[in-house]
């Protein structure tokens, strides 16, 4: 029986490896997240983590300029996807 190491583009045996080298040493699991927030004017702003920059807006119903999603609808989308990565 052949054996899937890769399933739904994730590579097990990797994610494995990684999982036996915290149970050894916690510490190696250690992370340290952080961001910034730039205002741009109005209800607009900029974030950025690590290498990737959002942009963050409200709608023109609250006197924003709608060009991107309100942080509210952030959260959703960030919660949205840490619920199809573990359920997947």
């Amino acid at each position: 029986m052949e054996v899937l190491t890769v399933v739904n583009g994730l590579d097990t045996e990797k994610l494995m490896k990684v999982v036996e080298t915290v149970k050894q040493n916690w510490e190696t699991g250690r992370t340290v997240w952080k961001a910034s927030t730039t205002w741009k004017g109005g209800f607009k702003v900029e974030t950025c983590s690590r290498e990737f920059t959002l942009t963050a807006d409200e709608p023109e119903m609250l006197c924003g300029t709608n060009s991107a999603a309100n942080p509210v609808e952030m959260v959703l989308q960030a919660y949205g996807a840490c619920l199809s990565m573990v359920t997947q």
